[in-house]
């Protein structure tokens, strides 16, 4: 009886899951962008956001970790790399490396004009899905 009640624990935490919520995002890709910006002006940041369990531990707490790191203005991560760590049970959460940039001082160093030129240049087309087919 004592095998059956711990053959049932084990399935039951095997097949246990949840679901939460990864993040919420303006920009992202994993393809090589071109963006033709000044590097030198923005900070590599590298922050883990690793607690116990994983608990309250989420992929948008740790870049906002990074970005506050970087110092305050700075809104953006690029050349970044975002790794998972799990400690078994015991301990998950997140990496975060990249390069923080403060888009504003990079729109103001450009100025009105040279901004909405790089714009033209830089700015991804979204394709529109059809209309779906209705019988």
């Amino acid at each position: 009886m004592k095998r059956i009640t711990i053959l049932a624990i084990v399935i039951a935490i095997a097949a246990s899951s949840c679901t939460r919520r990864v993040i919420d995002f303006t920009v992202i890709s994993t393809k090589n962008v071109q963006m033709s910006m000044d590097k030198s002006k923005g900070k590599q940041v590298t922050i883990k956001d690793i607690k116990p369990f994983g608990i309250n531990v989420t992929l948008k707490g740790a870049i906002d970790k990074a970005l506050n790191t970087a110092g305050p203005g700075y809104d953006m991560l690029i050349d970044g790399v975002i790794s998972y760590t799990q400690y078994w049970i015991f301990a998950a959460g997140y990496k975060v490396e990249g390069l923080a940039v403060n888009t504003l001082k990079f729109k103001a160093e450009l100025g009105e004009e040279g901004y909405k030129e790089y714009m033209k240049l830089h700015t991804a087309t979204v394709l529109t899905p059809a209309a779906p087919i209705q019988n």
